[in-house]
């Protein structure tokens, strides 16, 4: 089961677009049941909160290719 969880939170940041999407709307799109399923995955495997990680992200930079 972490397998599935590492797969599909990999699969969330790496269509993460940087549009002014909000973080229920990347959860959902990414296959979260809800937003505090995302938060706790996001922690969990990238020790940020995913506010302030998707914020410090330059809009050009290409990342996790």
């Amino acid at each position: 089961q972490k397998a599935i969880k590492i797969s599909r939170f990999q699969h969330t940041i790496n269509n993460f677009s940087h549009s002014k999407t909000s973080l229920n709307e990347i959860a959902l799109k990414g296959g979260y049941f809800d937003q505090a399923h995302f938060i706790k995955d996001f922690k969990t495997f990238s020790g940020y909160k995913p506010g302030d990680f998707f914020i410090s992200i330059p809009e050009d930079a290409k990342w996790l290719e």
